[in-house]
């Protein structure tokens, strides 16, 4: 079911999405998170760039098919589902377009497939239940799902990917501890409802942090749990309504930060 965003009830709707947006782009590019994040969310979550001018990579299309068909003789084979999971997030990134202006990164029909297609080989990894899940794929997956919330617009899809991206920031903290992967943990878990999760995650990435770095961190968790209860309020008024949102994230991470 979609969102009713008829009259006042929209404009509240947008607000609360502007609000989100906005966090989202000050937290990464903001406080000295992560690199020097001129790539937006991406590098920010310590990702790295590459070459963004062709989507139609042939190495892209030969590793999904090994994958593809070694999973066919074995659907659990852990390494085939990373592996498809990782080259689907490379094609994805590889397809979105660059606002000329801005720097920005926009999604694309194509990314949003590539997305799916690794957050879904993810996802059936984390089912063969790894002892110790890949805390470098876990991260890239974490800007799939980043991307993906950022042009959902059925209220149900984007909480899928917010949920999503919740449990593979949980693992990239496990992994990884910093105050980068708590931070975006907790903001991943406040918007996604898990408000237990989020303070636990909010706390460490303070314990984490020191000076002017800890005090901007706990500025801006505290405006993301609030935000999140709102999110999540929105969602369930809004949850019998017959009309789409557009991109109700959009803008999340693709700006890059002012000079």
């Amino acid at each position: 079911m979609l969102f009713d965003v008829r009259g006042k009830r929209r404009r509240v709707i947008q607000v609360v999405y502007a609000l989100l947006a906005v966090l989202f782009l000050v937290s990464f590019v903001g406080f000295g998170i992560g690199s020097d994040a001129s790539g937006g969310i991406f590098d920010a979550l310590g990702i790295g760039g590459g070459d963004t001018s062709s989507s139609s990579s042939p190495q892209f299309d030969e590793d999904i098919e090994n994958a593809e068909q070694r999973l066919e003789q074995n659907p659990k084979d852990e390494r085939a589902l990373l592996s498809l999971a990782t080259t689907h997030f490379a094609a994805g990134k590889s397809a979105v377009d660059q606002d000329p202006e801005t720097g920005a990164e926009v999604p694309t029909e194509e990314s949003r497939e590539e997305y799916t297609a690794a957050t879904e080989a993810w996802e059936r990894y984390l089912d063969t239940k790894p002892k110790k899940p890949n805390p470098g794929a876990a991260l890239q997956l974490i800007g799939a799902y980043l991307s993906l919330a950022q042009s959902d617009t059925d209220p149900t899809e984007l909480q899928v990917h917010l949920e999503g991206g919740t449990e593979t920031a949980r693992i990239a903290a496990e992994a990884q501890p910093s105050p980068n992967t708590y931070f975006t943990l907790a903001q991943f878990a406040y918007l996604s409802g898990d408000t237990r999760l989020g303070d636990d995650a909010a706390d460490k990435a303070l314990a984490e942090s020191s000076g002017s770095q800890a005090k901007g961190l706990e500025k801006t968790l505290a405006s993301f749990e609030k935000q999140g209860e709102q999110l999540q309020k929105q969602i369930k008024q809004q949850s019998a309504g017959k009309e789409e949102l557009e991109a109700p994230l959009g803008g999340l991470g693709g700006s890059q930060p002012a000079p």
